[in-house]
């Protein structure tokens, strides 16, 4: 009898210990969602963000469809860059590239196009990333509420001193424009900024973007925009500053863009905005930094990044203490995703393109500053599936804790402690018995004992495995 009841600990207890990594097993899935080939876009455009690095997690943020075609907004979110958990929904949207986030290294902030069917308004709300892999949210803000004439397209967010700021497309009638807007809060809800409020940054028929940003130093706000002025015929990249409570006149950055989306990318580092455009008529990925504040007339000229490129690049703050920067782009069909290193001290680019990895896409997006590791989410046009979401990262994760922050340890240690301490009982009990015989109420004893060990087993690996 001893022998079949030590039998029988030895296989519960192994059973219990193996549970954790089965659990873990279930959750870690790669970093791709496969969404309906009817997707225009999973990953927001290059001038928007859909990723970051926070709470010792990597997220990503893309489009997908549920089981009756509607689409919507998810999340996946990994501590390795390898593991994933799966899909969390966030929003309701009509495409990707009407989502776009900003992570202040508190709270993270997220702007949306909302999908009813019938209009689209504009929605904001604030979350907590925790290291779980959940997100705190706050309530839904609605920023601008639709109607039949107004339509609200490609918003993009930032914030400074908690106070959250907004550019969006709007069309009114046959006129499309972009405008921008603030709360006067800091909580997460949305009070309308009246004196910050304009519903018309530029005199004429945008095209495809606004970005809007603070320069981290003095929390100047900076919307650049893609626009086709009159009299000119074709779009150029322009700016307009918000600063000493008045919005600024509007400056060119670069006249001779592109057709279709010629803005790519902004970071802003220090008291410098950092924009990413695209030239005619070679395709030419091109950098231009603004003059301290933000002005261009006084800045110097733009840099071509990689001539005869492909329309789309993505930029990164590599290291934040001297404003080096990394930009991220396809080198051509079929091409990699390759990157190159600006080092800000001597304003130049490396000569080399670094692969990142195989692949061609136009729909690709990093974060926007290199924490650990910077993360870039992508779609490769040269997969059977287009749609499917990748990531890839430079750099590394940090290193993980072998107790706290490997959920699958932690339980093998919780639950070899509960089983040595039943044990141990156990043992005592069958000491006992032999001295003086078993009685069926010791029988029952003894089995009560492992019943208690496997659910109590079963309730910690449901508690740490479900964080």
């Amino acid at each position: 009898m001893k022998k079949r009841l030590a039998l029988w600990l030895a296989l519960i207890s192994l059973i219990i210990l193996a549970l954790p990594y089965a659990v873990l097993a279930l959750h870690a899935l790669p970093m791709e969602d496969v969404s309906s080939n009817m997707a225009d876009q999973s990953v927001s455009r290059t001038f928007q963000r859909s990723t970051f690095y926070g709470s010792g997690r990597a997220w990503a943020f893309f489009m997908g469809y549920d089981a009756a075609n509607n689409s919507h907004i998810y999340y996946r979110s990994s501590s390795d860059g390898i593991n994933w958990l799966s899909r969390t929904f966030v929003c309701d949207v009509l495409d990707a590239d009407e989502f776009s986030l900003f992570w202040d290294g508190t709270y993270l902030h997220t702007v949306w196009v909302a999908n009813d069917g019938i209009q689209n308004g504009v929605s904001y709300r604030r979350g907590t990333p925790n290291s779980s892999g959940t997100i705190t949210w706050g309530t839904t803000q609605e920023v601008y509420i639709p109607s039949i004439t107004d339509v609200y397209v490609l918003p993009t967010i930032t914030a400074y001193g908690g106070i959250p700021y907004i550019a969006y497309g709007h069309t009114v009638g046959p006129t499309q424009v972009w405008g921008a807007t603030a709360s006067n809060q800091t909580n997460g809800t949305w009070l309308q900024d009246a004196d910050f409020e304009n519903a018309d940054l530029v005199a004429g028929n945008a095209t495809v973007a606004a970005c809007i940003d603070a320069l981290p130093a003095n929390g100047i706000i900076h919307v650049t925009i893609e626009s086709v002025v009159p009299p000119a015929l074709f779009p150029e990249v322009g700016a307009m500053r918000y600063t000493a409570g008045a919005w600024q006149p509007y400056e060119t950055i670069i006249n001779t863009a592109a057709f279709g989306d010629s803005l790519c990318s902004t970071v802003p580092w220090g008291l410098v905005m950092n924009v990413i455009t695209n030239f005619v008529p070679g395709n030419d990925i091109s950098h231009r930094q603004s003059a301290p504040g933000g002005f261009w007339a006084i800045a110097p000229a733009a840099t071509v990044i990689s001539p005869n490129s492909y329309i789309h690049a993505t930029v990164s703050i590599w290291n934040n203490a001297n404003g080096d920067l990394k930009c991220f782009f396809s080198d051509g069909l079929p091409g990699d995703i390759s990157w190159k290193f600006y080092d800000n001290a001597l304003a130049t680019w490396d000569v080399t393109f670094f692969p990142l990895v195989t692949a061609h896409s136009d729909k690709l997006n990093s974060a926007q500053i290199h924490s650990s590791p910077l993360g870039v989410v992508y779609e490769n046009d040269l997969a059977p599936d287009s749609d499917v979401v990748y990531y890839d990262y430079l750099d590394s994760f940090p290193a993980q804790s072998p107790v706290i922050a490997n959920y699958a340890m932690l339980m093998f240690m919780i639950i070899a402690i509960i089983f040595l301490i039943v044990a141990f009982y156990v043992r005592h009990m069958l000491q006992t018995a032999t001295d003086t015989g078993m009685t069926a109420s010791e029988k029952s004893d003894v089995f009560i004992s492992m019943a208690i060990l496997i659910a109590v087993g079963i309730v910690i690996i449901m508690i740490i495995a479900n964080r």
